[in-house]
């Protein structure tokens, strides 16, 4: 299954390999991916901070000269997740496109970021579709989620499907497949409260815990609440 974060990175490649000396003018697009999935399809899942921004050099002022990619210097505070790849790369810097134009991600200095990214000739990288977020905005179940739970279920080989509310929940059925039914609308709520994991009966599905039934029933509340005033 291809996903449009890894078209994303892909784009960003081409336009690099192509050595353009104008910025191109397309943005980048991502379908919405749950946190889970960027843990099974990233290189590295890591806690993170910039100790540096590495400067774009005076050339890039130029307009007949662009320069391809930004570096961020990191400490790596925590591996999460990381792939033989990422294991021959260099760990203290991570890199991008130069603005979001052109798929990049900009990273600030003295936050703690969770970030999940693909290595691409032998660099860490980061698009504007990877999962790059302040570790302090996630909730509990999302950061044990990263810490364990979310490559317990990449592991058992559930995979989860966006399957927003205007479906109608008419989506492609599968034991290994947890639909993702909240997706697009707020509270999200198997997003930031659940974990697909394979049960005892073969079948891939979500986690049950009192914050998800809690969020669930607010779903259903202000649904109601919609129709009341429509």
């Amino acid at each position: 299954m291809i996903y449009l974060h890894t078209l994303a990175l892909l784009l960003s490649f081409v336009w690099l390999a192509a050595g353009f000396k104008h910025q191109p003018a397309y943005t980048c697009t991502c379908t919405p991916q749950h946190l889970q999935t960027h843990v099974c399809d990233s290189d590295f899942v890591i806690l993170a901070n910039v100790r540096k921004i590495v400067p774009l050099p005076e050339s890039n002022k130029n307009e007949d000269v662009m320069w391809p990619e930004r570096a961020y210097r990191i400490k790596v505070k925590r591996i999460l997740k990381i792939s033989k790849a990422y294991n021959k790369v260099k760990r203290s810097q991570i890199w991008t496109a130069p603005d979001d134009g052109t798929c990049g991600v900009t990273l600030n200095k003295t936050t703690v970021y969770a970030l999940a990214g693909n290595v691409v000739e032998g660099k860490a990288y980061l698009t504007s579709c990877s999962f790059v977020r302040e570790w302090k905005t996630l909730t509990v179940k999302q950061k044990k989620g990263l810490k364990r739970l979310y490559k317990e279920g990449c592991n058992k080989g559930c995979k989860i499907n966006p399957c927003p509310w205007y479906l109608g929940g008419s989506c492609h059925e599968s034991k290994d497949i947890c639909q993702w039914t909240t997706t697009l609308k707020e509270p999200d709520c198997q997003a930031q409260h659940s974990v697909c994991l394979r049960h005892k009966d073969g079948k891939c599905g979500w986690t049950r815990n009192r914050a998800l039934t809690q969020c669930m029933e607010l779903r259903e509340e202000k649904r109601n609440l919609r129709y009341l005033i429509s």
